[in-house]
């Protein structure tokens, strides 16, 4: 805001290719909306997704870019990913559009609850693929608290809080 409208947009344009460029060949990084990114990271297993998008996270943000009145320019970012497919076991029972819905509702989350940070949310193993290719719209609580879904990191980075 302190920018302009013009000029945080332009800001925020840079930072979706710099996400894009630093997550690598295979994933696909969308801005959502202000500043509400979507990163889907097809085929990584969930025991490596927390550190690639942590690491992903970092380094985009750690890339400063110059105000135009010289300062340096401050950017938050909320983002949001998930894994495709969702449930390895089951690899072609969730719609691509669900693999989007479950990354929305976690940068949604973010954005409603941590500001300037990453969340991802997850199938668990327990999941039933029936019930989440159903969609989460409408669904989510009802999904995280039967097991299916789960959260992974809805941290702030330091100093984003107030």
């Amino acid at each position: 805001e302190r920018y302009g409208h013009v000029g945080g947009d332009q800001l925020l344009r840079q930072f979706a290719v710099l996400l894009q460029r630093l997550a690598g060949d295979g994933a696909e990084v969308v801005r959502w909306g202000g500043e509400e990114f979507l990163v889907l990271l097809p085929g990584v297993p969930r025991e490596q997704a927390r550190q690639r998008i942590d690491r992903l996270w970092r380094d985009a943000l750690e890339h400063i870019h110059p105000a135009p009145d010289g300062q340096p320019m401050v950017l938050t970012s909320s983002v949001g990913y998930s894994l495709y497919p969702p449930l390895p076991a089951a690899p072609d029972a969730v719609p691509w559009t669900v693999v989007v819905e479950l990354a929305d509702a976690a940068a949604f989350q973010v954005k409603n609850h941590a500001r300037n940070a990453w969340a991802g949310l997850l199938a668990t193993p327990l999941a039933d693929p029936a019930a989440i290719a159903g969609g989460v719209v409408g669904r989510l609580r009802g999904l995280l608290d039967n097991g299916s879904l789960s959260w992974d990191n809805i941290k702030p980075r330091p100093g984003s809080m107030p």
